[in-house]
């Protein structure tokens, strides 16, 4: 520490495990757009990877989520004598999880990456919030506007100028890393043979082995 610079900041020593560190590192192209391939990778090719023999675990950087936002009308609110907090009470208490929203100017706005058991937006517009004097319900449709739309990526990869998506595939703990990897990028040529028509392309980034 001694030979450090007197202004420089105190070091950040992490333990970590070479098993914990990817034995693959893919890049992920297609002809279809982030949100479609992100989709696909996620919710198809993921559970078929994990399952190959050895596999520990399949991560994703660059993919696009799905987003419902929920932007809550002050002058509703006001006229309705409701809070955010009943909102946010009410939707917690469907089991929908809602982060931290923002306020700006008469619009409170909220974003949610799921929706419960909720499958669409117009079940969320029905959401009863409570009954007024007249026993009506008011509904959270009453009070705000709600769009089903795609999230802002905190990681955007690229790869020669191309879009891409890095997917990072973990080994167990026990297994061999050759084999995986060997294992998997048989996996690979399978998948892209089957989405040609989609034209996903895999491309090795680093192997481990």
């Amino acid at each position: 520490l001694s030979a450090l610079p007197e202004d420089a900041k105190p070091p950040i020593v992490s333990a970590f495990a070479f098993d914990e560190l990817p034995v693959l590192t893919v890049s992920v192209e297609s002809s279809a757009d982030n949100s479609a391939l992100s989709q696909l990778l996620t919710q198809t090719l993921r559970p078929r990877l994990a399952q190959l023999s050895g596999v520990a675990d399949v991560q994703f950087l660059g993919t696009t989520n799905r987003e419902i936002r929920v932007e809550l009308s002050a002058d509703a609110l006001s006229r309705y004598a409701i809070s955010v907090s009943q909102v946010l009470h009410t939707l917690h208490s469907a089991h929908i999880d809602v982060p931290t929203g923002s306020l700006k100017s008469d619009t409170y706005v909220m974003s949610m990456r799921s929706t419960g058991k909720f499958s669409s937006v117009n079940d969320l517009l029905r959401l009863p919030l409570f009954a007024d004097s007249t026993g009506s319900a008011i509904v959270l449709g009453d009070v705000a506007s709600i769009t089903d739309s795609i999230a802002d990526r905190e990681i955007v990869a690229r790869q020669n100028g191309t879009d891409v998506i890095v997917m990072n595939i973990q080994k167990q703990r026990a297994a061999n890393a050759v084999e995986v990897s060997e294992v998997v990028r048989n996996e690979l040529q399978k998948i892209e043979s089957e989405y040609g028509k989609e034209g996903i392309k895999f491309t090795l980034a680093y192997v481990s082995s």
